[in-house]
């Protein structure tokens, strides 16, 4: 008998166990890329319980060292990407992968010019 009850708390341990740790891991995580374009600036924020405090500390973090700061993109358990050209054009966006944000920021920036336009940063939260 104390064998089978050994073996039930043991069981509900792992349960418990199990869950909690599969509850952590859908949490969202987010990040935001912040932007200066008169100071050609950049600044990332990732690993956020929430997207507006992503969005919010990547415009802090701008703001620091440049002026004019915008989110250039956001995104949520995903990667984004920033791309500019040399005549100050830029694209953010977002992408399921780093790959598939680099090249939607690049397709972004592109729309605003003719020059050649590189991704410049791209994080995943």
């Amino acid at each position: 008998m104390k064998r089978v009850i050994y073996t039930a708390a043991i069981f509900v341990v792992a349960m418990v166990a199990s869950i909690a740790v599969q509850t952590s891991a859908a949490q969202a995580r987010c990040g935001a890329i912040a932007y200066s374009a008169s100071a050609r600036y950049w600044a990332a924020a990732t690993g956020y319980a929430t997207c507006y405090q992503a969005r919010r500390a990547a415009l802090r973090r701008c703001r620091r060292r440049g002026y004019g700061c915008r989110v250039a993109t956001w995104f949520e358990n995903s990667c984004g990407a920033l791309a500019t050209a040399r005549d100050g054009a830029w694209g953010g966006d977002w992408g399921r992968y780093p790959a598939q944000a680099r090249r939607k920021a690049i397709r972004r920036c592109r729309r605003e010019t003719a020059y050649r336009c590189r991704v410049i940063v791209s994080r995943c939260a």
